[in-house]
Formats: C-alpha cells, sequence, structure tokens
C-alpha cells in the first residue's frame, strides 16, 4: 500500500509535469529548466489543494541537452539498515517535449531496494475502539528487477496520453508488528490510457497482467500463504469528469493528511463536513458508466493445515448512470474447486465445478441517493420525502441477471428481477426463472451417498415433483406477491403454514389456483405468460 502511494506521487508529479506546455526548441537551458519547475510546482500545488503543504522543491528539474532530467521527492524518508543514515526517497525520470504538445516522459526509477518505515494501526482487543490499541511501525523492503515506464502525456487533452509499465520480478517484505508478510510477483504488465471523449471529460482504460503472485504471511495464528498463476485486470470508466476527478483528489489528499497528522493511538478523524460534501457533488456526475474485471488462475490458499484451490476465479464490478437513474452489478465466478484436505469422504462429489452468478440493482436516482448519503454522513436520519423519492422512479429493482451452478452432473441456470415500490415488505414484489437439466443424475449421486439419502431424497422428490419438464430439463416459474410465493403456480407459503401479510391496496392480475389441472410428471401447468425478461 505504502509502495503503491508512492507510485501515485510519480504519476501526480508526471501529470503537473504535461499540465505545463513544452517550450523546448533545441537544447534545454537552466533558466527553461527553473521556470518548468516552478510551473510544475504550482500545478502540483493546483491538482492536490490547500491542505498539502509543498517544499520549495518537491520536483527538481535539470536541463539535460535536448531533454530534462526530472527527481521527485514525495517527502518520504529511507528506513536505514543498521548504521546508516535515512536519505530522501526520490523518483527520477527523463522529460522531452514530443510531437503536437505532447510530453514523452521515460526511464523512471525508484532506488530498489527501497526500504521505508510506516506506522500501522493493531487491531483493537474485543469490544475496544478503532485505534486504541495504537500503532506499530511496519518496515517495508520493495525490490524490481528491470522496471521499465514510459508515458506518453497530451496536457491539451487532443490525443489519448498512455502509461505503460513492465517489470521482470517485484519482492514487498513487510516485517514489524504481529505478523511478517512477503509478497512476490513475477512479470508485471500494464497499460493505461486516458482517451478524449470531449469537453472536461476522458475515458479511463486500464489493461494489467501478473505472473507467479505468492503472499506469505507469518502470524500469531499460524501461517497463510496465497498463490496466483496468472492475474488479468481490465477497467474501464467512461466519460470521466476532470473537475470532478480533482474535487475528489483534493479530497482524499485532506483525509490523508488528517490521517498523517492525527496523534499514534487516537481516534481517526472524522472527516470534514465541506469534504464530504465536496465529493458528493463530485460523484453525482463523475462517470456515465465503469466496469471492472479481474480473472485469477491456479488460485490456492492454505491456512491451518487446510486448502482450497480454484483452476478459475473471476470478480467484476459494472455500474451505470443514465437519465439520472443508477444501475449496478457485481459478477462472480468460480470454476474448478478443490477442497483436498477436507474429509468429504463420498460427499465430494457434491462440490460444485462451477459457480457464477450476477447481482444487479437499479432504479435508483441518483440526486436521491446523494441526499441520504449527505444525511447520513451528518449522522442524520434522511428525510422521509428523500426516502420515498428514492423510489419513485418506477421502483428499486434488484435479483440476479444470470445464475450458473454445475454440481454432480446437473446444471442449474436462473434469472430473477424484484421490485420494490417503496420501504416496506408489503411493496416488494418479483419474478424468477430457474431451470435444471439433469436433475436425476443429480438425484442418483445423493441417493448414493449413505449419510444423504433420509434427509435429501425426500426434498429431491418434492423438488422434481413440482418441476415443469421442458425437454431435458426442469423448469421453476418463480412468483412472490403479497407475501405469497408461488413455484409454478404452487402456493409455497400455504404449504409451509406461514401467513402472508396483508396485500397492499393496489389492483393486481388474478393468479391461478393451486389446483390447477396437472400438466406432465404431476406438476401443474402454467397457465400464465412467462415473465418479460424471460421473453
Amino acid at each position: 500500500m505504502a509502495y503503491a502511494t508512492l507510485t501515485r506521487m510519480g504519476l501526480l508529479a508526471g501529470a503537473a509535469l504535461a499540465l505545463c506546455g513544452p517550450a523546448l526548441g533545441a537544447d534545454a537551458t537552466a533558466a527553461q529548466a527553473g521556470s518548468l519547475e516552478q510551473q510544475v510546482r504550482d500545478a502540483l500545488g493546483g491538482l492536490l489543494g490547500p491542505s498539502v503543504k509543498l517544499s520549495d522543491r518537491p520536483v527538481r528539474i535539470t536541463a539535460a541537452g535536448d531533454h530534462y532530467d526530472v527527481a521527485i521527492l514525495p517527502g518520504f524518508k529511507t528506513a536505514p539498515a543498521a548504521g546508516g543514515v535515512a536519505q530522501d526517497v526520490q523518483i527520477t525520470a527523463t522529460a522531452r517535449p514530443g510531437d503536437k504538445g505532447t510530453w514523452l516522459i521515460d526511464g523512471v526509477r525508484i532506488a530498489s531496494p527501497l526500504r521505508f518505515t510506516v506506522d500501522m494501526p493493531l487491531p483493537p482487543k474485543d469490544g475496544a475502539a478503532r485505534g486504541s490499541a495504537g500503532t506499530v511501525p511496519v518496515t517495508y523492503t520493495v525490490e524490481q528487477t528491470n522496471p521499465d515506464t514510459r508515458i506518453v502525456w497530451d496536457p491539451t487533452f487532443a490525443s489519448p496520453s498512455t502509461w505503460t509499465s513492465a517489470a521482470q520480478g517485484t519482492t514487498i517484505r513487510a516485517e514489524g508488528g504481529p505478523m511478517a508478510q512477503t509478497t512476490v510477483i513475477g512479470a508485471t504488465n500494464s497499460v493505461s490510457t486516458l482517451r478524449p471523449v470531449g469537453a472536461d471529460r476522458v475515458d479511463v482504460l486500464v489493461d494489467g497482467s501478473a505472473q507467479d503472485y505468492r503472499l506469505s504471511t507469518a502470524r500469531a495464528g499460524g501461517p497463510l500463504d496465497v498463490g496466483v498463476k496468472r492475474v488479468r485486470i481490465g477497467m474501464a470508466m467512461n466519460g470521466v469528469s476532470r473537475a470532478g476527478s480533482v474535487a475528489i483528489l483534493q479530497a482524499m489528499t485532506s483525509v490523508t493528511v488528517d490521517l498523517l497528522q492525527a496523534r499514534p493511538g487516537a481516534q481517526p478523524p472524522k472527516l470534514a463536513p465541506e469534504v464530504v460534501r465536496s465529493v458528493l457533488a463530485a460523484l453525482k456526475d463523475f462517470a456515465s458508466d465503469f466496469t471492472l474485471d479481474e480473472t485469477l488462475e491456479g488460485f490456492i490458499v492454505k491456512t491451518q493445515g487446510q486448502t482450497v484451490a480454484m483452476d478459475q476465479l473471476k470478480i467484476g464490478l459494472d455500474a451505470k448512470s443514465e437519465a439520472g437513474l443508477l444501475r449496478a452489478g457485481m459478477t462472480m465466478g468460480v470454476q474448478g474447486i478443490a477442497l483436498p484436505d477436507m474429509p468429504l469422504g463420498d460427499m465430494a462429489v457434491l462440490i460444485p465445478t462451477r459457480v457464477a452468478l450476477h447481482p444487479v440493482v437499479g432504479g435508483i436516482g441518483v440526486a436521491e441517493l446523494m441526499r441520504v448519503a449527505q444525511a447520513g454522513s451528518e449522522n442524520k436520519d434522511p428525510a422521509p420525502a428523500d426516502i420515498k423519492a428514492m423510489f419513485s422512479h418506477g421502483g428499486i429493482t434488484a435479483g440476479l441477471e444470470s445464475l450458473a451452478l454445475d454440481v454432480a452432473g446437473a446444471s442449474l441456470t436462473g434469472q430473477a428481477k424484484f421490485v420494490a415500490t417503496g420501504p416496506s415488505a408489503e411493496l416488494i414484489s418479483g419474478t424468477a426463472q430457474l431451470s435444471v437439466e439433469n436433475f436425476d443424475v443429480l438425484m442418483q449421486k445423493v441417493n448414493a451417498i449413505p449419510a444423504l439419502t433420509q434427509q435429501a431424497m425426500p426434498v429431491m422428490v418434492f423438488i422434481k415433483g413440482i418441476g415443469r419438464s421442458v425437454g431435458s430439463k426442469l423448469v421453476y416459474d418463480v412468483v412472490y406477491k403479497d407475501g405469497k410465493v408461488l413455484i409454478n403456480n404452487v402456493d409455497m407459503t400455504a404449504m409451509a403454514g406461514a401467513s402472508a401479510p396483508a396485500p397492499a391496496p393496489a389492483p393486481r392480475s388474478p393468479v391461478p389456483a393451486p389446483g390447477a389441472a396437472p400438466g406432465p410428471g404431476g406438476a401443474p401447468k402454467a397457465n400464465r405468460p412467462p415473465p418479460s425478461w424471460a421473453k
């Protein structure tokens, strides 16, 4: 984390340098270097905001023939070895003007190995307030093999800017406090792009990969080892407001300064109301949509004598703001799960071979959400009118855009969508559809496990009985309304002996009675059209 902070400081300085247009006709002169250095300092101050007190020369620029030598001093000191002396951390680079007003920055370097110390908070004891356990100094040592960073920056935003970075190996060691941790990463590569899309807007694109990631942690509760053979990360944030980005950066910088200035062991400082207002105002129109996809191949975790392994793990986030409404979702997927150290016996066959789901939520008014968030940040109850307004755009929707599960030769797929038109249970309704292929194969494998035969088989026979046969699949149409759950027109609420809440005073279409004529396999006929999303 601390090493990433240093890297971001270098990026900020590079961005500030890019804000200062090229002014090099022939070889650079000392006067040009001094003028450029002052411009960079002024630009950094504008980016970081008034909470940061810059030194006289946070960036030092020297004329060197057809280019400038740049040294960035982020304000950190190295942690000296025994008998050594602490030195200022420096990020060095070479910068030269390119075509059409661009800057070409390369040769970016940080001393390797780099050692620095950060005071980290200790975990509080049970029931104690956060920060009450004090802090402990943690020393980080960072080594990189053959790092290579190249930046092409257009300060006018007339053309795309790119940041390309690679290294053949990285090792990060953290020592101090209740645990020691070592992270080793093989080859890494990343490309980040800022693509202008109109006045004050850019698309931010990131594509990165890493090989042979290993994390080893020594701790009181036993060692923890994590390994990943290959990692791929892709991110796209479209229509990002440049002005909004600066506002959020300044707010984050202000919070960081407050944290650094807090007394060791003290409670974390509260966010200033003006900082919260600034962030919420910027977030209201920050970007049009966002996607993040991360894929881990050959993932393995070992701790306390247990191993969890996966051939592939996928995690993703997505969000979109359109016409003042927010929609957000998460993607999760796992393939090839193995639990070799668990004594599962015959039940090992029931470990899923694939799990994938995409939960989503939508229909949330951004303006109303910001007002509710503002009230929460001030420890106030949100206004009832704002709560009601959040449901005024056709209701807030939530559900599963997709679901897939492969287990013991059977495959389950499905979708679900629920709508809340108000903040009470009787105002929630929804539909879902689930399909199961090879359910008989699953039943046979469960029946072959003596520990499950008596308890599980009656339930599985019932599930099969209420299914609607469609080719080789069993289909289950689920409806939830007025506190009742119907599966293929069978009232599950009545069967469970539960009483439904009083229905909301709103007209509704009649629901076929549970006694409808049975269809194939004894299941009631579905005499209603499928949900709109299933058409």
